[in-house]
Order: structure tokens, then sequence, then C-alpha cells
């Protein structure tokens, strides 16, 4: 039972009531499948009845009661004033008719005239306008009020669907006006309808909430609520709430990724993490910010923990899915503002509604297939608050079904493309057109709804006085698609011209150019923005205007100044220059920092990335997002298999068999990776099955790869020590060559640099040593041995051939010799390539 298909059967249900339709008057009708009717009697029937056990009535009750009072009572004394082309429903018109004598009065109207006789009205001028997509022809009535000087009270803007129009128009009016939260809408605006819920905070939070859970609450999802500012947030210890800017730091540096699960688990490490750093604080300053770093931490896992308290699975049931969402609202929403408010109150009462008839406190009486998530998402778009009727210095918003009423000078029509107005007559799929005429004339057809629309368009515009504006969007923006005027707009042009055979090209050919995104005028500017957009884009620019804007703004001119600084062949600030650094900055002095082969690179690589980096210490947000194609991210993919490569060489060599043998060797590997892959899915836990069988695959290959290609590969020489740390804290088991210090390593010329490495691997051969090095990626262009350093972008070979011979002499031998490099690629499509470098390197790889 999806809310889509409820709605529907909520429409045929009131249809039939409103035509004065009862169960029995369903008997002889004839249906396309007689089992419809028999199910279409049972509703109706069961409906009246609920009704009753809830001693509540509805619109057809109400009307059929004061029927039934007119009778015995006979007429009040009131008056009804009707006016002539007010459209009734049965039931209705039963009601106006049991009024007798003068008790309704017919109001008249201005009706249509007859198609051959119309003509223009003399006291109403209409004007044709296009714009670039339905964003645009919203800003074009804003500035044709702030050109023209239009009070906004004298306008009524009118628009044919509420959706897009009407959270556009808020969307828009909201960027433009000075926005006062103290304000029923907090903009000079008021809409007949309402906005919807979705535009305040608490209907975004449910829209939000609803994602998260159904997406396996990635870390990213709860970002997004801290940021918007959804969320009520959490005290500290003194009672103070934590900024959000805090909460949200705190959350970047701990790795989520998703999972319900992982979130208690990865904030109590980051606690633990953080009280340790406090433990050990070397004096007040630093213990001063770990206990801040603390508070926002503890502040951060108590409001993760009562979110995901509340939080039931995607698969609960309907009343503890909108008992969640009613408690989630309640305790947690974010409320700043009358709409804030509104739309408290008003999604609450809809939560109560449905609890009440889901009967919460009998879970075992649910309906059967009703999706209460579903029923959560529709709400925040179904639900509209702060409808209002026009109000003095505020523009009036309505529906084109009712507008027409307030009486202003001016009226501008939005949304009359012909994909949109008039709308197409769809027929109801649960109670076809021909069924419903069967069932008397009562009811309403999809023909009979569109000729509705079209008639209360033709008695809109004949209530009209003073301007009117018809606009249609002439241009999609989503895919640039040319859209077209709709019959409303093509009757109306030929009316004005006289031209009974124009057609839309005629049409455009007499319109100017559309509105777009920058103004035609200067004096059209809805804020800065256009403004600036508008004197890029004239026709004479205005000759100063990078001057201008660095004027205005400040960070514009920093960065005017930056791009110069960039282009120009002067070494300055812009490119990474410290006029006055540090010791610590030049990797060639004696207090310098060491350098490892990453350090280098990124130095030959880019000079301002490295300063960046290591000088600034920049780094981006610790952004978790998840790849739904993806387990692990290629750093992530890396380290796995490097564990995986070390445990099986290690283990191999321990038991005294290398080189591997693949018919002996191939079984171990399979369950070295089974071990390493369900431990790293543990800490990580992928998106699906599918990513994971994918990766896993992968690894799974790269292993036989590996086996198999060692085992041609292996000449006299073994693997002696696996990930050797020199310079470096040591990872994983460690080896008896460790160096705790970097080595020195001199340059030709003098200099000197500090060397760090960490080698995947050294085979040995007596004194001679060969260096390994593993490449989970492809094989490309920047390892190739012709031109082994690519102008200093690869100096990995160099650095680690350098300081392993440095550390194997002082530890081992004085007479070892480091004779050759490999990298080494296991990957699918390098199938175990190696990539082979010899002392010859070293020379001109120091130079």
């Amino acid at each position: 039972l999806t809310p889509g298909l409820l709605a529907m059967a909520e429409r045929s249900l009131l249809d039939l009531r409103l035509a004065g339709l009862g169960p029995g008057d369903l008997d002889g009708a004839h249906f396309e499948q007689a089992v419809k009717g028999t199910e279409l009697r049972a509703l109706l029937g069961a409906y009246q009845a609920e009704l009753d056990r809830r001693n509540l009535i509805d619109h057809a009750d109400a009307a059929r009661r004061a029927v039934e009072a007119l009778r015995e009572s006979g007429p009040p004394n009131i008056v009804v004033i009707r006016p002539d082309d007010l459209q009734l429903t049965v039931v209705e018109r039963g009601l106006l008719d049991a009024l007798t004598g003068d008790a309704v009065v017919t109001l008249p109207v201005d009706r249509p005239a007859a198609p051959a006789s119309r003509e223009p009205p003399d006291d109403l001028s209409v004007r044709i306008v296009h714009a670039v997509g339905e964003v645009n022809e919203i800003r074009a009535v804003l500035r044709s009020c702030l050109q023209q000087a239009l009070p906004l009270d004298g306008i009524e803007l009118l628009h044919t669907a509420a959706d897009p129009y009407v959270p556009l128009i808020y969307d828009t009016a909201q960027r433009i006006f000075e926005h006062d939260a103290s304000r029923d809408l907090g903009v000079p605006l008021t809409f007949a309808d309402g906005v919807p819920a979705r535009m305040s905070r608490p209907g975004r939070l449910l829209a939000a909430w609803h994602s998260w859970v159904h997406q396996n609450f990635p870390q990213s999802g709860l970002l997004r609520m801290l940021q918007a500012g959804l969320l009520r947030l959490p005290a500290d210890q003194d009672g103070d709430p934590v900024s959000a800017a805090r909460l949200v730091r705190m959350l970047r540096s701990v790795g989520i990724g998703f999972g319900r699960d992982r979130y208690a688990q990865c904030l109590d490490q980051k606690l633990g993490s953080i009280q340790g750093q406090l433990d050990t604080a070397p004096d007040d300053a630093a213990r001063d910010r770990y206990e801040r770093r603390l508070a926002t931490a503890r502040a951060l896992a108590g409001l993760v923990k009562t979110l995901l308290d509340v939080s039931p699975d995607p698969g609960a049931g309907a009343a503890r899915t909108v008992s969640a969402a009613r408690t989630l609202l309640g305790d947690h929403a974010r409320s700043s503002g009358k709409l804030d408010g509104l739309a408290l109150q008003r999604l609450g009462r809809e939560l109560d509604g449905m609890l009440e008839a889901l009967g919460h406190d009998k879970p075992a009486d649910e309906p059967a297939g009703f999706d209460g998530w579903e029923w959560i998402a529709e709400l925040p778009d179904r639900i509209t608050i702060g409808g209002s009727g026009p109000r003095p210095g505020h523009l009036h918003v309505a529906s084109v079904r009712s507008g027409g009423h307030s009486g202003r000078d001016r009226t501008i029509i939005v949304g009359l493309d012909d994909g949109r107005f008039p709308s197409a007559g769809r027929q109801d799929p649960l109670l076809l057109d021909h069924e419903r005429e069967g069932l008397g004339d009562g009811l309403p057809t999809s023909k009979t709804r569109l000729h509705d629309q079209v008639e209360q368009f033709d008695r809109l515009l004949c209530r009209l006085r003073g301007h009117l504006v018809l606009s249609f969007s002439s241009r999609s923006v989503d895919d640039d698609r040319e859209t077209f005027a709709g019959p409303a707009v093509l009757a109306s042009y030929r009316l004005l011209t006289g031209q009974l055979d124009g057609d839309h090209a005629a049409l455009m050919d007499s319109l100017g150019p559309a509105f777009s995104f920058a103004p035609r005028h200067a004096d059209e500017c809805l804020d800065a923005g256009e403004w600036w957009l508008y004197h890029a884009a004239a026709e004479t620019p205005v000759q100063n205007l990078p001057a201008l804007a660095d004027g205005a703004f400040e960070h514009l001119a920093r960065g005017s100044a930056a791009g110069a600084a960039r282009e120009s062949d002067v070494f300055t600030v812009y490119d990474g220059r410290v006029d006055e650094p540090g010791a610590e900055l030049d990797p060639a002095g004696p207090a310098g920092r060491p350098m490892s082969a990453t350090a280098l690179q990124t130095i030959g690589k880019c000079p301002l990335q490295y300063f960046y980096q290591r000088v600034l210490r920049l780094r981006p947000p610790d952004d978790v997002e998840v790849d739904p194609t993806r387990w692990l991210n290629a750093m992530e993919f890396g380290i796995l298999l490097h564990e995986v490569l070390f445990e099986f060489v290690g283990a191999l060599i321990a038991d005294d068999h290398w080189p591997p043998e693949p018919a002996r060797d191939l079984p171990r590997m399979a369950a070295i990776i089974e071990a390493k892959a369900a431990a790293t899915r543990r800490r990580i836990p992928p998106p699906g099955e599918d990513a994971y069988r994918r990766q896993r695959g992968e690894l799974d290959h790269n292993g036989e790869i590996f086996v198999n290609e060692q085992a041609l590969r292996a000449g006299t020489g073994r693997p002696a020590y696996l990930e050797t740390s020199i310079g470096m804290p040591t990872e994983l088991r460690g080896t008896d060559i460790d160096a705790p210090d970097p080595v020195a390593v001199a340059l030709p010329g003098g200099g000197t640099i500090r060397g760090v490495a960490r080698i995947d691997r050294i085979d040995r051969d007596g004194n001679a040593f060969v260096v390994y090095d593993y490449k989970s990626g492809s094989y490309t262009r920047v390892y190739d041995p012709s031109d082994p350093f690519q102008q200093g972008r690869v100096v990995q070979h160099v650095l680690y051939m350098v300081v392993a011979e440095a550390v194997l002499r002082s530890q081992l031998d004085p007479a070892a010799a480091v004779e050759g490099f490999r990298f080494l690629f296991p990957g699918v499509r390098t199938h175990g390539r190696e990539i082979a470098f010899g002392r010859d390197i070293i020379e001109p790889g120091l130079r």
C-alpha cells in the first residue's frame, strides 16, 4: 500500500461520496472487473463505518446533514451569496437547492464571450513574455517590480503548478529580500495555498533523516544535517550549546563511512585517542585544547547515540517508524522563526493522526502492506504551511485555479508552456471514465476535468483588470531543450494580433529575447550578484570592472593579486617563496626536516603542492564519502595488498620455501587473503556485496599473479627483510636492520639531506641486495627505464637504494652493496611486471 495508491483510492472514494453515491448505488454499475465493484462497495462501507466509529463526519456528510436539518426546521434566517460560476458537487448543489426563497443570492460574474466575437477587453492590457527556465520567469517578475517601481501589494502572481513554482518563488524571494524570521514566512510574500513543509528546517530534517536511514547511515548524511542547521545542538559540560562548526570538524575527523554499528565503535576510539593526548599534554595550553576537543567529542557521541536510538531500521513496522519520526521532530528538530514553528505544528499533527490511525498501541493491527517510510518521505512535500490571503505590503501568490480575486492592478501568470498547462487529462486508473459515466453525471472524468481547466482559465481572464502578463519557459535549464508556448498563450497571441492562424514560430518572432540570468538593464538588478553579472555582459562593459570588483570584495582583490603574481616570471610568495624561512624548511640544511621519497617527488611534481602540504601543513577536509561501487579506495586497497604480500612472503621465508611453487603455495595465498580481507571488512564495511565481490576478486587475482610470476622470476637471491623502516616508526613486525634515525644522503655540490624510507622488501644474494617496492596501481610511463627520473618526479628508487645500502653497511656488513631496485606491479592489468634499475642510476639520481 504505497502513499500514491492510497491517495488515488482516497480521491476516487471522495469523488463517489461528493456525488452522493453510497455502497448500494454501486450494485448495478458496470465495472471492467466485477471484483472492482465488490471492493469499492466494501471500501465505501468500511470508510463510513470508520467515520461512525470515531464519531467523525466528512464534507459530504456535513452537506447531507445540513440538508436534513433544513428539511426538519425550515430555512434559517441567512443569506448565501453564490458566484454564478461557482462549480459545485452533487451534494453541494443539494444543499443550495434546500435553501428556498431569497436565501440564495446569485452574484453575476464576467463570462467569456463567444469565440467569434472575442476582442481584447478595453480595461485589460496584455503582454506575453518568455524566459530561460522557470527560475528566470520568477526573476523576470521581480525585476519588473524593481524597474517600474511597482509596489509589491499591487501584484498577484499566479502559477499553473505548485511544483516547481512555489518553492522557486520562495527561494528566490529569500535570496533577494531581507529575511525576517519573525515574519510569517520571512519574506514579503503571501501564498494562498502555503509553501511545502520541505522549505522549513523540520521538513528538511524529516527528508534528510529518511535518506540517512535508508542509505545505511552514511557519515556524509549526518554531516549535511549538521551543516544545514537542521538539528538541535547538544550542550557541553557547562550547559552551553556546542557549535555546529565544532561538531562538524570533529565528525569529519572520524572515519566512520557508514553503518549503524560503526558510529559507537569509531567515536569510542576517537574519545580514547583524545583522552590519551590529554593525559600526556606537555603544558596547560595543550591541556585546554584537548579538553575542548574531548568535550566536543562527548557531545557528538551523545547526539549520535540519541539519533541512532530513535532511528528504526528500514524494515521496521509503520507504527514504529511514524512514532520515531514524531520523536525526531519533537526532540531534535531545530526551529527558528515562524515558518519552522508552523511546520513543527503541522507535521506533528499529521504524524499524530497517522499514529492514531495505525493504532500505535496495537502494532498487530497495522494494515498489511502499508509502507510508513514511504509515507514519511512524501510528507514534507505534500503538507503545506503558512497559507494566507492577500496582505498589505506583500506580493500575493496563488494558483490559476483559485486566483484573480485580489483586485490588484497587475496580474502575472507563469508556467504557461505546453507541457504544463493545461495538464494532460489522464483517467483515474481506479475508476475509469466509462465507469464514472455509468454511475451518473455527478462524477468528474478526465474529459470534464480538462474542460474545467480551460473554462476556469477563461473565467480567470474575464475577471482580471489592469495589466496582465502571460509568461512561459521557452528553454529547459536542465537539459538545454527548447520548450513551447501552451494553447492559452497561442490563443491570446492570436486574439491580440488578429492572426487567427498564428503559430508558435510567429509568436516567437514577435517576442523580444528571453529573460535570462543576466538582467537586461542596470535598474533591473535584484542583488549585487546580478549587478556584477549585468556589467560583465553589457554591450558597453565598465572599463575598470576588475578594479571595481577588487575594491568591493577584498577576497577577490587578494585572488587577483595572487593570480597576477603566479602568471609572472618572478618567484613570489604566491609560488611558495618564503622570504625569511626557518632553517627547518631547507631540506638540505643541517636542521632540515627528514625527506621521504613522497616529499621529494612532490617537489619534483609541484613545488607549490609541497609548500601547501609540508610547509603550511594544509589538507582537505576529512570527509568520508561512500562510493556505492567500491569497497576500498586506492590507498586502502594498496594497504591491504601490501599486508597480504608481507604475510605471504614472510610465511614462505620462515618455512624456507622460497621461491614460491604455485601448486603448493596458492592455497596459502588464498587463506591469507581470506583472513586479511575479513579483518579489513570488519574495519571498513563494504557498501554492498557487489562492491565487495568486485574488489575481492581483484585481490584474489593479484595474489595468484604474484605467486605465479615470482615463481618464474626468482633467481639465486631470496627475500631477507620485509617492511624495513628507516628513520620512521616500525610497522608490522619490523626487521633486524630497522633504523630509528634518518640517513644522511650526501648530494653533489656538498649538500646533504636526511632520507627516510619504509621499504617493502629487500632480497639478498650473498652481500648483494635488491630493493623491491610493490605498486598496487597500473604501470604508467612515469616508471620508464629510458627516462628514470621524469625530471625529478620519480626519485624513490635512488633514495631507497642509497638509504638501504647505508643501513646495511652500518648494521650488517661494510661490504654490503645494493645492486638494483625493482618496481613490482602484481595487478591484473600489469600481470606481475617488474621495472628494474641498476646501480648506475644512483650517481645521476643524486645529481
